[in-house]
């Protein structure tokens, strides 16, 4: 019996030693300043245009940011790292680097000039995630941007 709850015991510690890291709080604010647009007669909006306007097409763009590397255990100086349970070499991991809000409405109103375009009606630019559940939590990451819009050119 005491082999037992010995064995049990040793299970039970075998087990737990997994380590669970909590999500962090994230904030994602983005202003996107249209008065640069705007005031060079450059239409930009979220919702419809409503004046004289003559079609020009549907833009949809997709961004997908560039990897870069990023040592998921840091060094303790002296070329091993600090995680020395597991391994004593580095485990590479890669994160999407974020792109500013004012370059993707850059890119969206260039694409939009390119094709003869003087305003975007129903602009829409957003910041996709996705979130990986495992049994230890969860965490979010970043996938891609999309900017879409209806381009015309305005009449009045």
């Amino acid at each position: 019996m005491k082999r037992i709850i010995i064995l049990l015991s040793l299970a039970v510690i075998a087990t737990s030693c997994s380590i669970m890291q909590p999500q962090q709080r994230a904030e994602y604010v983005s202003f996107l300043d249209y008065r640069p647009y705007t005031s060079a007669g450059f239409f930009l909006s979220p919702d419809s245009y409503t004046g004289r306007f003559e079609a020009i097409g549907q833009l949809d763009i997709t961004i997908i940011p560039e990897q870069i590397s990023a040592n998921s255990f840091s060094s303790n100086g002296n070329g091993k790292f600090s995680d020395s349970i597991y391994s004593s070499k580095p485990s590479l991991s890669y994160k999407l680097k974020e792109i500013p809000a004012e370059e993707l409405l850059e890119l969206a109103y260039k694409n939009a000039v390119d094709k003869g375009a003087n305003g975007i009606a129903n602009l829409e630019i957003k910041r996709v995630t996705s979130t990986t559940y495992t049994k230890y939590g969860s965490s979010t990451s970043l996938s891609h941007y999309e900017i879409s819009g209806y381009l015309i050119k305005v009449l009045d």
